[in-house]
């Protein structure tokens, strides 16, 4: 029976979480008691109940990047499938600039103690001060923690019960630790309330990160996520992370939206796979129509406004280079008050915020390249007035300004580089999102979105490192326009995006490079900036394949069957107690039963053999001897090997089964 949140917190308060360890057993009884999530009725009386109560999408904030973006989508395709439905919006903050994304009938509730990364207080205790049993900090730790947790909790828990929450859909919270406390939060009123919930996870702490152990044992390159393993080696403090990120629970569908994360989440992780789930993305190709010269120029003329009209000197920016870090600028080798943005342009444009792994100074090694070909060239000789504008539209990303930094030395390294008759024609600028601001909006009429920015640009970029999904892909090819893109990491999620494994009538067409930019690539860049209408054959047909992969009403299809996924794990089992017993006797004498052969061979009198583990595989038990809390992780790991095994003796059997058919 599902709990009130008064009835929560008067539990939570008697619980006595003084250490770490305190923390670990809590956890332990939390993962073994029965979920209270259940539900009568059929799949129609699931969405009739949603309708009477309402959803809730939770994040850390909700602005302009990525995952606002993907929600927007989410709750659209949610309301096609629940008519009705009522949306609330919980975060630590929703930026004013996400209003031009969410529809204005939605509800939000902004809870302060929901900070993510840098700007959450505990987070450098977590994953940047290296953790001593005993010391201060660790002491400190666990009681700051456990009082935070009870204060989201409270905060949390009031709202979904006054609001009659029915599911709560997370986004990163549960995947990525921005925030442990929100996320053990989470956990514990959902889990005590009844709350089904749908854990979105874009990306995982672990993808480019590894523990300094297997990092010095396997010989691996150090990863941009590393940090999060500060303190692996405390036991009684990591593991919690690793089992609240994702939290495994009958009421809890994971949602992943690459293969490789969903064959970690049950193979490693040891989730059930009736548990774990694939959602994909779409795009509203109306907003991405072509648009008119003249809407292309106002939307340029719009960009310039945003900088000002002016062009401000690299040195000048690197000298005070703090001043630069939130309002937009455009920069190049020399200071001009009067700079007309639009005459004689060209635009190349990343869609994505300011983050390493989003390699923003590869670009820089494109622009050498295309100096140093002829056709290019004689493009900026036929035309003295001719420039190139390189504009990255998001923020500074939490715990990046170094980085963005680094940006601006290596594009001032790179204007040297330049022939020094072309040093001045070429610029960068950073919108900072400032366009989906109310500052910029109550200047503007008519006001500038993404799509218009892929309609004016000549070449979209995204030569990251690494990438979940890879949405720039999806909206350059929706908007007609070429992209310069990197075979990311993971490269099976990058070949999954592409298509490579579909007909290649599915496959979008891109301009590819892995680690060198060839001289045939420059060439095709050249020729599709300059002469696009040779590439109308490839523009028709990346749209047909978008239409076709990538629409709406695919991800509706995808999200009413991960919410009837749901509906099933939450639905009572009409089975009676006595039958399943009974499986459960027929399985274990099926385990049990041996060979005289095999009684012949193994002497186990005095020692238990466990067939199917791999020779010295048994000694990852040991490891719970000198830490007790690494039976967490043993436990997922065990369950995930099950798994495995199982999955391939059904494979084979399946095999064999269509051989002899």
């Amino acid at each position: 029976m599902s709990v009130s949140y008064k009835q929560l917190l008067t539990i939570l308060k008697k619980e006595k979480i003084e250490t770490w360890f305190d923390l670990g057993l809590f956890l332990d009884r939390l993962k073994e008691k029965k979920s209270v999530a259940g539900i009568n009725g059929d799949f129609f009386k699931f969405k009739e109940n949603l309708v009477k109560g309402s959803v809730g999408f939770c994040s850390f904030y909700f602005g302009i990047d990525g995952i606002t973006v993907e929600t927007a989508k989410y709750i659209s395709a949610i309301k096609r499938i629940i008519p009705g439905v009522e949306i609330h919006l919980i975060a630590g903050e929703i930026r004013p600039e996400a209003n031009s994304i969410f529809s204005k009938d939605l509800k939000e509730f902004e809870i302060s103690e929901i900070k993510s990364f840098d700007e959450w207080e505990l987070y450098r205790y977590f994953f940047k001060t290296k953790l001593e049993r005993g010391s201060k900090e660790y002491n400190f730790l666990i009681k700051k923690f456990w009082e935070e947790v009870l204060l989201i909790t409270e905060k949390l828990s009031k709202y979904i019960e006054a609001n009659k929450i029915e599911l709560l859909y997370i986004l990163n919270v549960n995947s990525n630790p921005g925030n442990v406390s929100l996320a053990l939060a989470i956990v514990l009123v959902t889990e005590y309330m009844g709350i089904p919930v749908i854990n979105n996870c874009h990306d995982f702490y672990w993808e480019g990160g590894n523990k300094p152990a297997d990092i010095k044992k396997r010989k691996l390159k150090p990863g941009f996520r590393d940090f999060f393993f500060t303190n692996s080696d405390v036991g009684e403090v990591f593991s919690p992370i690793e089992v609240l990120y994702p939290w495994e629970s009958r009421s809890w569908i994971t949602v992943n939206i690459n293969r490789i994360q969903e064959k970690h989440i049950i193979e490693t992780k040891g989730h059930n796979p009736s548990n774990v789930s694939l959602l994909g993305t779409s795009v509203n190709s109306k907003r991405f129509e072509p648009v008119s010269k003249r809407e292309s120029i106002n939307t340029l003329k719009q960009v310039g406004e945003v900088f000002q009209n002016s062009v401000v000197c690299i040195e000048a920016v690197l000298k005070n280079k703090k001043k630069y870090i939130s309002k937009p600028f455009l920069t190049g080798l020399s200071t001009k008050n009067k700079f007309n943005f639009v005459k004689n342009s060209i635009v190349f444009f990343q869609p994505t915020r300011i983050i390493n792994r989003k390699r923003i100074e590869d670009n820089f090694k494109l622009i050498r390249k295309l100096f140093l070909n002829k056709a290019f060239v004689q493009k900026f000789i036929a035309d003295s007035l001719l420039k190139l504008t390189i504009i990255i539209s998001g923020p500074i990303a939490s715990g990046h300004i170094n980085y963005f930094y680094e940006v601006l030395h290596l594009f001032n390294q790179m204007l040297f580089d330049l022939p020094i008759e072309y040093r001045d024609k070429v610029f960068l600028g950073f919108l900072f999102s400032a366009f989906d601001k109310d500052e910029y909006k109550e200047k503007s009429n008519k006001l500038i979105t993404i799509p218009g920015l892929y309609a004016a640009s000549s070449l979209i970029l995204l030569p990251s490192e690494t990438e979940g999904r890879g949405l720039p892909i999806i909206e350059s090819a929706a908007a007609g326009k070429p992209i310069f893109v990197r075979r990311y990491e993971p490269e099976e999620v990058y070949a999954e995006v592409k298509g490579e494994h579909l007909d290649e009538s599915l496959r979008l067409k891109v301009l590819e490079f892995k680690d060198s930019i060839s001289e045939k690539l420059v060439e095709s860049i050249v020729a599709k900036i300059f002469y696009p209408q040779d590439s109308l054959r490839n523009i028709i047909h990346n749209k047909n394949v978008i239409q076709k992969r990538f629409n709406i009403d695919s991800l509706q299809k995808n999200l009413n069957k991960i919410l009837y996924q749901t509906f099933l794990q939450l639905k009572s089992i009409n089975q009676s107690k006595e039958k399943i017993a009974g499986y459960i006797k027929e399985y274990n004498n099926y385990q049990n039963k041996n060979s005289k052969d095999l009684n012949y061979l193994i002497d186990r009198k005095k020692r238990e053999y466990l067939p199917g583990f791999r020779r010295l595989g048994f000694m990852i038990m040991l490891k719970s001897l000198i830490d007790p809390s690494f039976f967490r992780v043993e436990e997922q790991l065990i369950k995930g090997e099950i798994y495995y095994y199982a999955k391939q003796i059904f494979e084979a059997n399946d095999s064999t089964l269509k051989l002899k058919q």
